[in-house]
């Protein structure tokens, strides 16, 4: 049953990867343009963009706790599109794509929460995970170097002046 329970995990999250990258990366101007028609900063573009992009990388990872928290991170930022949806007033159609992974999400978190080993189950040297070392702190600490220099229009590093 758990062999069944991680091949699901894992095809839900290569899903959820795909249809992130799909979305983010090769359909981006549709991204840009619903962004603008909801009057929302294109600073918030960015960062909805990195988180999920981050998240969605997590969801590649071997380990089960960082899967979760990738899931979680994608299932809170579906929760804000709905009520975002919501607050406009936009078709149920609309709606839909946030709803469909809101689901999903929350389902994978889930199903990592039960493939997780109990405290029993754990070995003495369970490995902890160090979360300053992680995919997406790295993505924002990355974007946020490249968005600092753009939002000055300066053309070089701060420490490079002279």
């Amino acid at each position: 049953m758990n062999l069944t329970m991680l091949n699901l995990q894992e095809i839900l999250s290569i899903l959820v990867f795909g249809s992130i990258l799909f979305v983010w990366v090769v359909r981006y101007s549709n991204i840009k343009d619903e962004f603008k028609s909801f009057n929302l900063p294109k600073w918030l573009r960015d960062l909805v963009g990195i988180l999920k992009l981050s998240f969605a990388i997590m969801l590649l990872n071997d380990n089960l706790e960082i899967v979760r928290l990738g899931a979680l991170g994608i299932a809170i930022l579906m929760v804000a599109a709905l009520v975002t949806h919501l607050r406009l007033k936009s078709p149920g159609h609309r709606m839909l794509p946030s709803f469909a992974l809101l689901c999903i999400c929350s389902y994978l978190a889930f199903l990592c929460s039960q493939l997780l080993p109990t405290a029993d189950e754990r070995p003495l040297a369970w490995p902890t995970f160090n979360y300053r070392f992680s995919p997406a702190c790295l993505c924002i600490c990355s974007w946020w170097r490249v968005s600092l220099f753009s939002a000055h229009r300066c053309t070089r590093p701060p420490y490079a002046l002279g």
